[in-house]
């Protein structure tokens, strides 16, 4: 039986590790980049896991490759600005309202929320069928197929379609565009659910419907 760590790695790669775990230690934060697969999302979030037990603050981003341009990114990041959705799980409108926050993250032990992405009104869209209020956002993934916008936010909506907003004065976002299809026929909703969103690097927008409605394909202009 195997008994030390020596005999299940070479030593170079242990070296490695060794100096990571004391990079590791000595920050307060980590940002976790894993490859977007089973085997990816598997090691990172057992990662994660292990860096929240030794009290680490953690930022988990999924893709499909690390390579010079996606490295490039990270480094400019600065984490000062979050858009944080808080999904509608009833229908008929029972737990609105179910938004889209802007939050001030430049202090990262203490994020204050600023704003709010602008709703269609609630009496139109709450008793149409189905769940009204946010759920899916567009990410800016890390990719070279991924749309990536800083002042454009990107989201599903349930019956209130897909919707674009403006966050380029984040104190006082703007809708910009939306599209809200009919009804599916058959839906037991009895009106269009979005669920997803996702924008490629062409501008074209996907979405789909939570039940029969299939997939919307859209061209974004803005």
């Amino acid at each position: 039986m195997v008994t030390r760590l020596e005999d299940l790695a070479p030593q170079g790669l242990l070296d490695r590790v060794r100096k990571a775990a004391d990079l590791v230690d000595g920050a307060s934060r980590v940002r976790v980049f894993c490859h977007y697969d089973p085997d990816g999302t598997t090691s990172a979030a057992i990662l994660t896991r292990a860096l929240m037990r030794r009290g680490k603050r953690i930022h988990a981003t999924l893709a499909h490759a690390l390579d010079r341009s996606s490295a490039a990114r990270l480094n400019e990041e600065t984490n000062e600005l979050l858009i944080v959705s808080d999904e509608c799980v009833y229908n008929d409108g029972k737990d609105w309202p179910k938004l889209v926050w802007v939050v001030d993250a430049r202090v990262e032990t203490n994020p204050v929320p600023v704003a709010t992405l602008p709703m269609p009104p609630h009496e139109a869209f709450a008793k149409r069928g189905g769940r009204f209020g946010s759920h899916n956002l567009h990410e800016n993934l890390p990719v070279p197929t991924s749309w990536r916008s800083d002042t454009i936010v990107v989201g599903s909506f349930f019956n209130a379609g897909v919707r674009a907003f403006d966050v380029s004065n984040p104190y006082q976002p703007e809708e910009v565009a939306y599209f809200v299809p009919g009804a599916p026929k058959l839906s037991p909703a009895g009106a269009i659910q979005l669920n997803d969103v996702y924008v490629d690097d062409r501008g074209i927008v996907f979405t789909v419907d939570r039940f029969v409605g299939g997939l919307y394909v859209l061209e974004l202009t803005l």
